[in-house]
């Protein structure tokens, strides 16, 4: 069997990269092709009038997929691709979306420009449960539920007798990211991302990490801390993103906001411990620092519930809902 993946990221940590990884070890002839735009052209993409026209210069390498002669085209997210490219894809086979983000979030509201777009897919899978019916609104033939997970080759855990830290974060800066993160200035805290030097909050400038903490130096860093403070975006919905099954894999004790979604996969002290307002964190920082050994217990929770996250089971589900003919 033959699967192109089409991915506008094609570093070599991506989701394409990670589903790839997959699809080889159970002997599927995988292949990355990257679809392109150019950040001239990227820097316009919120301009509601100029999106469309934008969506023309997206380069595919249309040829390269035609002579792979695939079984299956799998896009993952897919929003700069317009009706007319998916129309010529499907030309070439049965074509799916792994859409990885909330489709009313990224880029803005031009997922009503991008109907027709979604109509195309023959499925699309969403991440989450609550979305599934956002996408029959926007005009999708069939839409299934497909988690986030884990790479199992990646996201590992490391040891380290040296901590450094009392909690740390993995990532960018935004508003309600800076407004928790305040929270726990009284702690040493370690920031590891990306547009810290833009807070208002000094502190929080100084703590962040420039350079370091990213991709295969995480278990590392999650290692030389007794907790890894975790947020899962109000602006996407609050479900789960990556991180949710990443951090525990890695071997974290995450103190994360509560939310059903990441609930349905670890529950309380499994890998996770939950938190819903200011009170409720403060007070259960300070326990667990107290009680490393209940930290131990929550960290080996969590890496045996997380198993069943990889994403060697979300290529497995994939490959049944294609040989099970679902679309």
């Amino acid at each position: 069997m033959k699967i192109s993946l089409l991915t506008p990221h094609s570093s070599g940590l991506g989701l394409a990269n990670f589903y790839q990884k997959e699809f080889q070890n159970i002997g599927v002839n995988a292949v990355i092709f990257p679809y392109t735009l150019s950040r001239f052209f990227s820097y316009f993409l919120r301009i509601d009038f100029l999106f469309r026209l934008i969506q023309g210069f997206v380069k595919i390498e249309f040829n390269k997929i035609i002579g792979f002669n695939p079984d299956l085209i799998i896009v993952f997210r897919g929003d700069l691709l317009n009706e007319s490219r998916l129309t010529d894809l499907r030309k070439i086979g049965k074509i799916v979306c792994i859409y990885t983000d909330h489709p009313f979030v990224m880029p803005g509201n031009n997922v009503y420009k991008n109907m027709g777009s979604i109509a195309q897919y023959d499925l699309i899978y969403t991440f989450s449960e609550s979305l599934v019916p956002v996408f029959y609104q926007l005009g999708a033939k069939k839409v299934e539920y497909l988690p986030f997970g884990y790479a199992v080759d990646v996201h590992t855990q490391a040891l380290s007798r040296v901590k450094k830290y009392d909690i740390v974060y993995f990532g960018s800066h935004g508003i309600l990211q800076e407004f928790w993160l305040s929270k726990l200035i009284d702690f040493k805290l370690g920031i590891f991302g990306v547009g810290w030097s833009n807070a208002k909050n000094s502190n929080l400038k100084s703590l962040c990490v420039q350079g370091k903490g990213f991709g295969r130096e995480m278990p590392a860093v999650i290692s030389e801390s007794v907790l890894t403070f975790n947020m899962v975006r109000a602006e996407h919905g609050a479900f789960q993103s990556m991180k949710t099954f990443e951090l525990v894999a890695m071997g974290a004790c995450v103190i994360c906001h509560w939310s059903p979604e990441q609930e349905s996969f670890f529950s309380e002290g499994e890998g996770v411990v939950y938190y819903k307002n200011e009170s409720e964190l403060i007070e259960k920082v300070r326990f667990y620092l107290k009680n490393k050994d209940l930290v131990l217990e929550v960290i080996s929770k969590g890496l045996k519930k997380v198993k069943t996250h990889s994403y060697g089971a979300r290529v497995s589900k994939v490959l049944e809902d294609h040989d099970g003919k679902l679309y």
